[in-house]
């Protein structure tokens, strides 16, 4: 019998089989990097390079059949193992899209190499030219609009293949999950699930860890199956799914004007853009580029550029998404080490 969409207490290796074949549009995987981190006795993070990447293998082989024929397959990695992760993903007949760098400069520090500040993220397709990518749910103006150049589409750009926009989510972050330790950015998740899938497609990830995964696509309106060996996790990320759409103005379905969820579009919109209040002001076409994106961003709304003149200086002084804190104390009450394949979301 088919797994049901929601977060299942289990191992991936065991559970992925009973997902039902083709029903799942888009995967998106972070799994542990083999780095030795304190994970409890449910999962040994550093075993023999050989003995990894045979996990790693035997994971993804039964993700594959999961997906729908125009469905996609993302995976987060760290550098050493990205080269051969990308060999057994084509190995499993899947076409390599884009290799994306996840760069934030709150990297870790390091004594006798370059700092680490960036996590690969590899982007695949089930078939080589029929897939889904919603272009306009993440597209930004340009830098032509920016400076008048009238060969500058009027929908602006999809952004590029390096990602620098959305910063690791940092204890003090009012998005960090006190019970969790690492996590990847809500928005990052964004992006991704935006891009690759519609409105009620199910969104699976095998390792759902703080269910930041799981949330955005509930946010965002689709279905959302993950797994996770902690049943505390499981547990705790059910419930910050229910508090995360528990009020529909902070989803898709958001209907009036400047609700959390479209104030919170026209923010990330705004750093995504990498522009000032007053260059979008100056610059009619760009202006209605971000306004036209926006709105495709809040599932149809009908902001006028009037309405984005008017919210664009307050966007600016308030401060970039991410800036946000919160008391520490509230922060550090994390419970202990994570559990084996509670990852980085």
């Amino acid at each position: 019998m088919a797994l049901k969409y929601g977060i299942h207490h289990g191992d991936c290796v065991d559970l992925l089989p009973q997902v039902e074949p083709g029903s799942v549009r888009l995967a998106f995987a972070d799994p542990p990097f083999n780095l030795g981190r304190g994970y409890d006795d449910n999962f040994d993070d550093r075993r023999p390079d050989g003995e990894y990447l045979a996990w790693l293998r035997e994971w993804i082989s039964l993700t594959v059949p999961t997906l729908a024929d125009d469905g996609s397959f993302w995976l987060a990695i760290n550098e050493k193992y990205a080269a051969e992760i990308k060999i057994a993903c084509t190995d499993q007949g899947l076409h390599l899209r884009s290799w994306i760098i996840w760069h934030y400069t709150f990297g870790q520090n390091m004594r006798k190499q370059f700092a680490k500040s960036n996590t690969h993220i590899l982007y695949f397709t089930k078939h080589a030219r029929s897939f889904v990518f919603n272009d306009l749910q993440i597209r930004v103006p340009s830098s032509r609009q920016l400076y008048g150049d009238r060969r500058a589409h009027p929908d602006g750009k999809v952004p590029d293949s390096t990602w620098g926009e959305f910063p690791r989510v940092c204890g003090t972050y009012a998005e960090k999950q006190a019970w969790h330790d690492n996590q990847m950015p809500e928005q990052l998740l964004h992006r991704i699930i935006r891009v690759a899938s519609d409105a009620g497609d199910l969104v699976l990830d095998p390792f759902s860890g703080s269910a930041t995964t799981s949330v955005a696509a509930a946010r965002l309106g689709r279905r959302y199956l993950s797994f996770d060996l902690s049943d505390e996790y499981c547990t705790l990320g059910q419930q910050r799914i229910e508090e995360a759409i528990a009020d529909p103005e902070n989803t898709i379905l958001a209907t009036g004007k400047w609700g959390p969820f479209h104030s919170e579009a026209a923010k990330w919109l705004f750093r995504e853009t990498g522009a000032s209040a007053r260059e979008l002001l100056e610059k009619p076409n760009a202006l209605a580029c971000f306004t036209r994106l926006l709105n495709f961003r809040c599932g149809g709304a009908s902001y006028t550029t009037e309405d984005i003149a008017g919210i664009l200086p307050a966007i600016e002084s308030c401060g970039l998404p991410g800036n946000t804190t919160r008391p520490r104390a509230a922060a550090a009450t994390g419970r202990g080490r994570r559990p084996a394949t509670a990852e980085t979301r």
